[in-house]
């Protein structure tokens, strides 16, 4: 209900004044307007009456004040307007108005449907005259009269969709007529014998309901059905006739209560046929759909699956079908029987009792068999020897085990076995149906295998032996025999190679061993050759002997030179004792192949060397061992020779004794005794790139016999040059790689503080060249290690020096008739050993890495 309000106005006519004011219904007002006159002679008292349009009373007009108030609440269905004349009252004096009273509607009653329920029948899928109305009287009444008495309808419930489907029924929005819009369905699944809508209609603010059930009259639309179209029944093979198989249910979705839309009756369409009689095999109920038996008896052994068609047929006439399967169950009514009468086997006697040696295989027709087997007890050669087991599987059988292992080297196994098994279907306990067990006989044969190693005589013989016991020395004698194919198998020998790595020892094809190299106690004292002896099988098998030798020392090796092997002494020093050498020897002392030793100065000695040393011996020296004293008999002068080569004689206390020559070298270490002076020299430097680091030039020289005063010269320029690079404390020069090719003169002055010499001149020459790629590929660096001297020096017999030695020898590379150029000779860092170089250095014992670029055309 909305809030009271009203309002008013004052009209004036020719006649009387008119006022008008409105009030909402059901709204009791105790103020609707205030009325007024005015007097025109004073003192007079004025009072205001309703005289006409109050006869119900419901208005009340205060007489004094002129105010016009509700005395009940008016209804805008009874009537709408009011119209009250009041009277203004002075003494004598008299004035009329009329006052007009609207009243305004208020929505204070709901809608009302006179039925709850409104129900109808129609014919299900009927589609005529669609669409087309299915109830008329489907109307509400509103007790408002203004413009909330105005109604409209909706509809909701079953048909009416959401999701933009076309629905299936309407509603005339104004009458409240109900339409049919599509044909209905009453059958399950999707369908419904009874749709249930809902109506409702609404004034605007206020609404109603009312129910509809629209009933669905059955039409014989469903055709009958097997819920399962495949049925799986199972029956025993020996079912009598007439036995129950299987009860087959369908279903139809018709009305049951409309005639016999929904009865059901059930028939064999497609039945199994007996082929020996032609008669039926199954037979079935039409009203309960039971199948039965139609024969006996069934034999599973012939067919193990029947397939019939049954068929559901309803009041109307309307089908389905469905399949039975019936699957026969197995009664054991068939005997086993072996696959053979009699098996003959060869079974190789690796097999352990745990491998199957054969698989005795079952014919029996039956599936509900219980097969045991047994080996009968005294039926032939070994058989206690085997047991027979069901084998797993599909395919029926008893696999055939050994109770024990089987040796073809044992003579009873290597004769064979034979004996008999036999199964029975019916488990252990059918041993006493005869007509359920079959029988086999078994012959059973071993085959050799490669399973035993030879077998040595003697597998282990210790020797001692000379380290001097010729080559070709029988030693030993190994014997094998293999206990495979009765002890005729072959066997041959051989050393095991990681035993013998020396190749010092043979065996032939009768297992003798002989020497065949040299054997040396200083090299190794004990050997143990490992003999084989290998089988022909396949895979060979391998026995192992040991043939363990101690070799006994003989006195073969002189002594060697133990310490020093090279001495110092500093030159113009007086005679002194340079050195007390010890010497060595490999052989056994124990056996007195050792000290004490001899040593003296060889006598074939050249002069220099007996005239500047000599040598005593001091046999109590090293414990006992004997010592060799080596004494300077005079000043020794560098500049004359670097280094003395001693040669001495050493021999050991064997029977007889050994003797060798030894060299000890004596080094004559420089005193700068000797000025320097003024020099030149001339450097080649072939460039092959133009960066990278400096280009080394070696040193700047000055003529100087001192060779070890370098320490003591310092250098510097006399006419610095760009490109060229020297330091000043070791006089090394360089060049940078970039410097063009030409001729260079570089000037330098060098001093000696020891000797007192100052800015000594020193000239060096450097001729640069680029090699061009044609030149390179003719290029071979060489590395070579030599004495400092040795390189360009001849040596000290006067021969040529190692760079000329390297020279003809990369001529007889070219070929002999080929120019050889040497492009540059630099020391690098690094040792190279001595022997990768062959006769091409000479003995020395200071050895320095060399660089040589050389160039053959």
């Amino acid at each position: 209900m909305k809030s009271p309000s009203w309002w008013a106005a004052t009209r004036w006519n020719s006649r009387q004044p008119e006022y008008e004011v409105t009030v909402p219904e059901n709204t009791r007002a105790d103020h609707l307007l205030r009325l007024s006159a005015r007097v025109r002679a004073t003192g007079e008292t004025l009072q205001y009456r309703i005289s006409e349009g109050n006869e119900e009373g419901l208005f009340h007009l205060d007489p004094s004040s002129g105010s016009l108030s509700l005395l009940r609440p008016l209804d805008y269905e009874i009537q709408q307007q009011y119209e009250l004349v009041v009277e203004a009252l002075a003494g004598e004096a008299r004035g009329e108005a009329r006052v007009m009273v609207n009243v305004d509607d208020q929505n204070d009653h709901a809608p009302v449907f006179l039925r709850a329920l409104h129900e109808t029948q129609i014919t299900e899928e009927d589609n005529r005259h669609l669409p087309k109305v299915i109830l008329k009287q489907v109307t509400a009444v509103d007790g408002d009269a203004g413009r909330f008495g105005r109604l409209a309808y909706t509809i909701s419930g079953d048909g009416m969709f959401t999701n933009g489907s076309r629905p299936c029924f309407s509603v005339d929005a104004a009458s409240g007529t109900v339409l049919l819009l599509r044909p209905l369905d009453r059958d399950p699944p999707h369908g419904r014998p009874q749709w249930r809508l809902r109506v409702t209609a609404t004034d605007g603010e206020l609404e109603a309901h009312t129910d509809i059930r629209v009933n669905l009259k059955d039409a014989n639309d469903n055709a009958p059905f097997f819920p399962s179209r495949t049925t799986t029944a199972t029956v025993s093979e020996d079912t009598p006739l007439g036995s129950s198989v299987t009860r087959v249910v369908a279903t139809d979705h018709d009305d049951p209560e409309e005639g016999d839309n929904a009865k059901v009756t059930f028939s064999l369409e497609k039945n199994a046929i007996d082929e020996s009689s032609g008669r039926p095999i199954f037979a079935i109920d039409s009203d309960l759909g039971v199948i039965t038996t139609a024969l006996c008896c069934l034999d599973r052994e012939k067919t193990q699956r029947y397939v019939i068609q049954v068929v559901a047929t309803d009041g109307g006439g309307l089908k389905g079908t469905g399949t039975v399967v019936v699957d026969v169950d197995d009664v054991n009514d068939v005997p086993p029987r072996f696959s053979r009468p009699e098996w003959t086997l060869d079974v190789s006697e690796s097999l352990d009792p745990d491998n199957v040696l054969a698989t005795l295989t079952v014919v029996d027709q039956d599936v509900t068999n219980d097969f045991a087997y047994r080996v009968v007890p005294g039926s032939g050669r070994g058989w206690q020897m085997f047991r027979v087991e069901g084998a797993p599987g599909a395919l029926p059988g008893g696999n055939l085990r050994s109770l024990e292992p089987l040796d073809y080297e044992d003579a009873d196994h290597r004769e064979g076995f034979h004996f008999r098994v036999q199964v029975t279907d019916l488990g252990e306990e059918g041993w006493g149906r005869k007509e359920h067990v079959a029988e086999t006989k078994v012959r059973l044969s071993l085959v050799d295998e490669n399973d035993n190693d030879p077998v040595f005589s003697e597998d282990a013989i210790h020797l001692t032996l000379p380290e001097d016991t010729p080559r070709g020395s029988l030693l030993a004698s190994f014997i094998a025999l293999d206990p495979d194919n009765g002890g005729e198998s072959r066997v041959r020998y051989q050393v095991a190679p990681d035993s013998d790595p020396g190749h010092q020892f043979a065996v032939d094809e009768t297992g003798a061993v002989r020497l065949v190299g040299n054997l040396d106690r200083e090299t190794a004292d004990t050997h143990n050759a490992l003999v084989w002896a290998v089988d022909d099988g396949s895979p060979p098998r391998t026995a192992t002997a040991t043939l363990a030798i101690n070799v006994t020392d003989v006195n073969d090796n002189p002594p060697f030179l133990s310490e020093p092997r090279e001495v110092q002494v500093t030159e113009n020093s007086e005679a002194q004792l340079v050195a007390r050498v010890k010497l060595g020897d490999p052989d056994d002392w124990r056996q007195g192949h050792g000290p004490p030793f001899t040593i003296s100065l060889d006598p074939r000695a050249p002069p220099h060397v007996t005239d500047s040393v000599r040598v005593t011996l001091d046999r109590r020296g090293d414990d006992g061992r004997g010592v060799g004293v080596v004494w300077t008999r005079a000043a020794l002068d560098r500049e004359e020779r670097p280094a003395l080569l001693v040669p001495l004689v050493v021999g050991d206390a064997g029977w007889p004794s050994l003797t060798a020559t030894v060299t000890l070298t004596l080094h004559v270490a420089d005193v700068n005794d000797n000025p320097m002076a003024p020099a030149a020299k001339t450097v080649t430097v072939h460039t092959m790139q133009r960066q990278g680091t400096a280009v080394p030039l070696g040193r700047v020289y000055v003529q100087d016999p001192d060779d070890w005063d370098a320490a003591s010269k310092t250098y510097a320029w006399r006419d610095p040059q760009t490109g060229f690079f020297l330091d000043t404390s070791s006089g090394h020069l360089s060049m940078a790689p970039s410097t063009p090719d030409g001729r260079y003169q570089l000037s330098f002055v060098v001093s000696d503080s020891s000797q007192g010499q100052d800015d000594v001149e020193a000239n060096v020459t450097v001729q640069v060249k680029s090699l061009q790629p044609s030149e390179i590929t003719h290029t071979t660096p060489l590395t070579l290690a030599a004495d400092t001297d040795a390189v360009v020096r001849p040596d000290v017999k006067g021969g040529p020096s190692v760079l000329s030695r390297l020279v003809g020898a990369a001529r007889t590379w070219a070929g002999g008739g080929g120019m050889v150029q040497v492009l540059s000779v630099q020391p690098v860092e690094g040792e190279i050993p001595r022997h990768a170089f062959g006769s091409l250095l000479p003995e020395s014992p200071t050895l320095t890495t060399f660089c040589c670029i050389i160039k053959m055309s």
